[in-house]
């Protein structure tokens, strides 16, 4: 993708009419939810050594999300693109995506084991990724085997899936991030010209950003597994569908690495701090970016715009790396690494818990 493909950006008009609707329907759905999770008691309770809120909050806010996006997605792409394989494609992510709500919704209601999850997560996306790839190829092409290729793809859709689950540990950080990394793959979909993946990205987007009302400090509702696992999946299935045009394997792969690295940072920090104290790497606990801020003694919010502004550096070094024909991979990369670990051994070196 060279530079000249960044200008003139244009949309469609009729491609904005969705996402203000997904906008509008989020933002009727979640102050239902949080009524009625009162209502029932469903909260996620300030227990376990992981929690850092005082006060039980409702946890059922992917629900909204999950719907507005859908539903939305569902009939504007219908309306605005009919009945084709591109609609087939996009039929076949929203199965696969509705799996991961239910399966986070059970677990939102009652706790199942991380083993339990893992495995059918992986069944989910075993068949979406591969329903999908019939139609429309990853971009996931790093080996010559194309069953190993589809393997690493499943394998990067779980892993993103959970990567954003386990950084829905503050007020405002999973759904911020989330909302962050859809926008950039609007932009890379609108340059590529690729309306489907724009107009789910654009209608997800939107939804995010109305959630994010009541989950900014102090949050007065959460994503729950359910919305975790579904913008993490949701994020994923998008990532591997977007076309770089001219762009070589590598810096497809590079341009994701990059997108990604807020949260590969947060999941390696919690990981290795886990390890080194001789705990199981699936055992929640304060080890994560978030909390050593709050150790920081800095207030919530402050450490929201944080992660936040960790977030859109690592996406402008992805931004770059579409650029390569201007500027060489090997620097950006090296930027890349430094910034990776400069903040890896910054965090490292605060307390663990």
């Amino acid at each position: 993708m060279i530079l000249e493909s960044y200008f003139p950006l244009s949309i469609d008009l009729q491609m904005l009419i969705p996402p203000i609707v997904s906008f509008m329907l989020s933002c009727l759905l979640v102050p239902l939810v949080i009524y009625y999770s009162k209502k029932f008691h469903v909260f996620d309770l300030p227990i376990g050594g992981h929690k850092t809120h005082s006060q039980p909050i409702p946890n059922l806010g992917g629900v909204a999300i999950a719907f507005s996006t859908g539903a939305t997605f569902i009939v504007a792409s219908k309306l605005l693109f009919g009945t084709n394989e591109f609609f087939l494609s996009g039929s076949f992510a929203i199965t696969t995506l509705a799996g991961i709500v239910i399966l986070g919704l059970l677990d939102d209601l009652r706790p199942r084991s991380a083993a339990f999850r893992l495995l059918i997560q992986t069944a989910i996306v075993f068949l979406g990724v591969s329903a999908i790839n019939q139609v429309v190829p990853t971009n996931i092409q790093l080996l010559d085997n194309q069953f190993l290729n589809q393997l690493i793809t499943i394998f990067f859709v779980l892993s993103v899936c959970n990567f954003v689950n386990m950084i829905d540990n503050h007020d405002g950080s999973a759904s911020g991030i989330s909302l962050l990394i859809l926008i950039q793959i609007s932009l890379v979909a609108s340059l590529s010209g690729q309306k489907l993946i724009l107009l789910m990205a654009l209608c997800a987007s939107a939804s995010t950003l109305a959630f994010l009302i009541w989950n900014f400090p102090p949050a007065k509702i959460y994503l729950g597994d359910s919305g975790s696992t579904f913008l993490g999946t949701l994020i994923s299935l998008l990532l591997i569908q977007l076309d770089f045009q001219d762009s070589t394997p590598h810096v497809a792969t590079l341009f994701i690495l990059m997108t990604l690295g807020i949260l590969e940072l947060d999941f390696l920090i919690a990981v290795t701090s886990r390890i080194r104290r001789g705990l199981s790497p699936m055992k929640g606990d304060q080890s994560h970016i978030a909390h050593r801020l709050m150790r920081m003694n800095f207030a919530k919010y402050q450490v929201t715009f944080i992660i936040w502004t960790i977030t859109i550096w690592f996406l402008t070094l992805a931004n770059i790396t579409l650029l390569y024909e201007i500027v060489p991979l090997n620097v950006i990369f090296s930027l890349m690494g430094v910034s990776f670990i400069l903040l890896f051994v910054y965090f490292m070196k605060k307390a663990d818990a």
